[in-house]
């Protein structure tokens, strides 16, 4: 997920962006789950807005026998049947879900006599595109301690590239100032070799004027020693011609 040397701000991102996923997966509490597997839940439309909420039972809901089974009389009549209705949606949805239904939810969800799953669906669609769905506030430590946990587990990894980068900072640092010591080094060495050569190339110089000079001489000698020995012969074949 994260790599060493990446900038700590893109670790961050990736981070939200992680427990952005996470949390659309995994919902804060588990009162989805609960609300749609457990009887004592119960969805309400009070002052406007859909509630979800725990109760103990079905309360003020009674059936009368087996053919009106699936409809309840409460004290507050059309509210109670609405009640139904959202309820057996969800018991629906669970079930679509693979949620596990007691006998009783099973029951319930199969009588005939209540009203149309497709219309309750409608009402229920209707109601939660008009209004704010509240859901039940109760913690779930399973996901919260999975949050906590990864939410732990990135701070560290945050830390721990924190600290290499601040390591490999220094160890940059130090090879910085190393190659700096290393270039003036190799500045010195050409300045003294520039200075070395160009005496050299003096000295040779030198060397080579001497050694011209030395070599004409040489030949300037010889040259008088041929001359010389041109008129002692030239002056020896004269004497002979004369005897």
């Amino acid at each position: 997920m994260f790599q060493q040397g990446e900038d700590l701000i893109v670790c961050i991102n990736k981070a939200m962006s992680f427990l952005s996923t996470v949390a659309s997966r995994f919902p804060p509490s588990n009162n989805q789950l609960r609300t749609l597997s457990n009887s004592r839940n119960q969805a309400t439309i009070q002052d406007g807005r859909v509630t979800v909420q725990q109760v103990q039972g079905r309360q003020n809901q009674s059936y009368a026998g087996t053919k009106n089974r699936g409809i309840a009389t409460t004290s507050k009549g059309n509210d109670a049947a609405g009640q139904l209705r959202v309820e057996k949606l969800m018991l629906a949805e669970a079930q679509e879900a693979s949620q596990i239904l007691d006998e009783e939810q099973l029951a319930f969800l199969a009588d005939p006599d209540c009203d149309d799953l497709s219309s309750a669906k409608a009402v229920v669609m209707e109601n939660l595109s008009s209004y704010a769905v509240i859901q039940d506030t109760n913690p779930s430590a399973p996901n919260d301690l999975l949050v906590l946990s990864l939410v732990e587990q990135m701070t560290d990894h945050v830390a721990h590239l924190n600290k290499e980068n601040q390591t490999n900072k220094m160890v940059n640092e130090s090879l910085t100032a190393e190659l700096e010591r290393y270039k003036e080094r190799i500045a010195i060495f050409e300045q003294r070799l520039n200075v070395d050569l160009n005496k050299r190339e003096k000295l040779i110089d030198f060397q080579m004027d001497d050694l011209i000079r030395d070599i004409n001489a040489k030949l300037v000698a010889f040259q008088q020693e041929i001359d010389t020995l041109k008129e002692t012969l030239s002056n020896n074949v004269k004497e002979n011609e004369s005897l």
